[in-house]
């Protein structure tokens, strides 16, 4: 299974894979990373569509959501 950190401060989406689901311990890195700093440099939440094809950021400034396509 999959888990995203939201780099707050960088406003980039960090992709990671759990070897255990649900189990943070056994994280580890995909070397895998999207900025959405040109949109929003503080990002906040970050949101997937059930089939996970749309994600969805939200951020501290602009009052937007921004929904971006993703591939497999």
């Amino acid at each position: 299974s999959k888990v995203y950190y939201l780099g707050a401060t960088n406003g980039a989406i960090y992709q990671y894979s759990l070897s255990t689901a649900f189990d943070l311990s056994t994280a580890s890195y995909n070397n895998v990373n999207f900025s959405v700093a040109a949109q929003n440099g503080y990002p906040t939440a970050i949101a997937f569509n059930a089939d996970f094809t749309k994600m969805y950021i939200l951020g501290d400034t602009g009052d937007r959501v921004y929904q971006y396509s993703i591939g497999t």
